[in-house]
């Protein structure tokens, strides 16, 4: 007996293509239950259609989908994958549905093209509110607002160079260096009292003053200094969306994937979350590929040239792994990467909270390395031949 799933509802069909028995649905509530069958859902609708047919014999059907249901809830199921079957049992179908509903082929086909299209809206609805691409936005937003920040800071140090160019060798901090020049843009003016009030050590402030006074810079007018200082102005707007993306990233990480959020960080969490194109998609992949995610360069050349394979990816920015001794490090985030990966389902599959269960154990096993790996390793010295 083969269970079909239709627009105007399920169908069981003999091997000979007579049709055994029907359940009609209407539009909406085939739409309805589709949805339901996509989730894993044993719809009421199926159990009792699916009582009314079985005999203790096994049911076979196309449908992948009800396949999964019947299986899950301990049912004797086939799923038929010959092209030949498919064809027959849809041509059976059409033939029963037509002469059942009174339909013309062309009303008949007419109403699968609006199911399929109907379908395929609510699957892309779904898609895009998944919170989780919220996440993906979000990340790379911040990373290209970084990038933008990076650019206009360097074409700021090059511009005021001009007038002042040994400030930003003093400082050696990018956000610093705007905020003195939005303070103050005028080297003659700047004084112990300005740089007390941005936060300079007073060692700092002396050499800046020193600096300021023996300046090897261009003479600027007012307006010269103002338009540096205006522009000065709109980097800084730019560093205060950026932190607050960041913040909004933070809480969306606590909301959306708290496991994950609590062993790898906001970024890092989210940086996965984008490199593997969401946090079903992380959930799914192994440890061994989550480790070295963002270092698909270097693998490629590992794998076409022989070179060595990457130990990290993304996870090298992690503090555990950043800190560590250069021979820890694959250790560390080889660790990381199994841990990553059970918070990644707890957080897309059960919503179980196993942050302290997994920060306990990564603490517990990352001094365990740093005992047994405390030295690094002999290198086996090549005998001469």
């Amino acid at each position: 007996m083969y269970l079909i799933f239709t627009a105007l509802g399920y169908l069981a069909i003999e091997e000979t293509g007579n049709v055994k028995s029907y359940k009609s649905l209407s539009f909406e509530e085939a739409i309805e239950e589709n949805s339901k069958l996509e989730k894993g859902e044993f719809t009421e609708t199926l159990k009792l259609f699916v009582n009314r047919v079985h005999k203790k014999t096994e049911l076979k059907t196309v449908d992948d989908k009800i396949f999964n249901v019947l299986v899950k809830n301990k049912y004797k199921a086939k799923l038929v994958e010959e092209p030949k079957i498919i064809i027959f049992l849809q041509k059976k179908a059409k033939e029963y549905l037509i002469k059942e509903k009174k339909l013309s082929e062309e009303e008949y086909y007419n109403l699968l093209r609006s199911f399929s299209t109907e379908i395929t809206k609510i699957r892309i609805k779904e898609e895009q509110q998944r919170r989780d691409k919220i996440i993906i936005q979000i990340i790379e937003g911040i990373d290209e607002l970084n990038k933008t920040i990076n650019i206009l800071v360097g074409r700021l140090v090059e511009w005021y160079g001009l007038y002042f160019p040994e400030l930003y060798n003093i400082l050696k901090d990018n956000e610093r260096f705007v905020d003195l020049i939005i303070k103050e843009p005028n080297r003659f003016n700047i004084n112990e009292e300005i740089l007390t009030k941005l936060g300079y050590s007073e060692k700092v402030s002396e050499k800046i003053i020193e600096a300021s006074i023996k300046s090897a810079g261009a003479d600027f007018d007012e307006k010269d200094l103002n338009a540096i200082r205006n522009f000065a102005e709109k980097i800084k707007h730019l560093y205060e969306e950026n932190r607050r993306l960041e913040k909004y990233l933070d809480e969306l990480m606590k909301e959306i994937a708290p496991n994950l959020e609590s062993i790898a960080g906001a970024t890092i969490g989210a940086r996965l979350i984008a490199k593997s194109g969401g946090l079903k998609e992380l959930a799914n992949l192994p440890a061994s590929t989550i480790q070295v995610l963002g270092a698909e360069k270097a693998l490629f050349k590992h794998l076409k040239y022989g070179t060595k394979p990457p130990k990290h990816g993304i996870l090298f920015q992690h503090p555990l792994v950043h800190s560590a001794p250069k021979w820890q490090r694959g250790k560390i985030a080889r660790l990381l990467a199994n841990k990553i990966s059970i918070a990644a389902r707890a957080d897309y599959f059960s919503q179980k909270d196993i942050r302290d269960i997994l920060r306990r154990d990564i603490d517990k096993r990352v001094e365990m390395i740093k005992k047994l790996y405390a030295e690094p390793p002999k290198i086996k010295k090549k005998k001469k031949t």
